[in-house]
């Protein structure tokens, strides 16, 4: 009888060890490792989070090379405007201050070269409109005889429909004109105010071209 008992009791405490063997082999997750790798394989795959985690990386790589695209084209942008703004600084090849007064011009002739670009800078410092016309003398007689028939119907980029280029100027206003003299020295050879009474009162001067 005693060593039936010994046997149970061993038996019993085996029993029990094998439990807590099992017991031990829970996870914190409550998930059970299996024995068999290709399982618990699967199981790590299956984990939440994976597959999640790999967009926001990929995300991440695509929002900073987005930006790149960005950053490279703002300084192509920057560099075109650049070059833009270089290009309309050197147009003219310089530039020629003029005064207008009652009734004159300082300078009262001008020197240029044909196929010159000369910007001119004109004020008018009298107490009347006047205007700053670069004309010939033929096309000056002309609209003397005409009355001065169409005159302040220049358009706003300053050529006027007989070949004058033009910039009327209220009294103490200022302004530019852009113009290139062409290679045909006879275009312009005079600057004139047209305005009715002004050139008859001395409103004018010469353009002598340079060899």
């Amino acid at each position: 009888m005693t060593a039936n008992t010994s046997l149970f009791k061993t038996l019993a405490i085996a029993f029990v060890l094998v439990l807590v063997g099992v017991a031990c082999t829970e996870t914190a997750s409550g998930d059970v490792l299996s024995a068999d790798p290709g399982e618990n394989t699967e199981l790590a795959a299956e984990t939440p989070g994976t597959d999640a985690d790999t967009d926001v990386v990929e995300e991440a790589h695509a929002e900073d090379d987005d930006h790149a695209e960005e950053v490279a084209h703002t300084e192509e942008t920057h560099a075109e405007d650049d070059d833009h703004g270089a290009g309309e600084a050197t147009e003219a090849g310089r530039v020629v201050e003029v005064t207008m007064s009652e009734f004159a011009f300082d300078p009262g002739s001008l020197e240029v070269a044909a196929g010159e670009t000369i910007t001119f800078v004109v004020t008018n410092a009298g107490v009347v409109e006047h205007e700053f016309r670069l004309s010939n003398q033929h096309r000056i007689e002309e609209h003397k005889a005409s009355g001065h028939a169409g005159h302040g119907e220049e358009g706003e980029d300053g050529h006027h429909q007989g070949g004058d280029m033009v910039l009327l100027l209220a009294a103490g206003e200022s302004g530019e004109m852009t113009v290139t003299f062409p290679d045909d020295t006879t275009v312009f050879t005079q600057i004139a105010c047209l305005i009715p009474g002004h050139h008859e009162a001395g409103m004018g001067g010469a353009i002598d071209y340079t060899p």
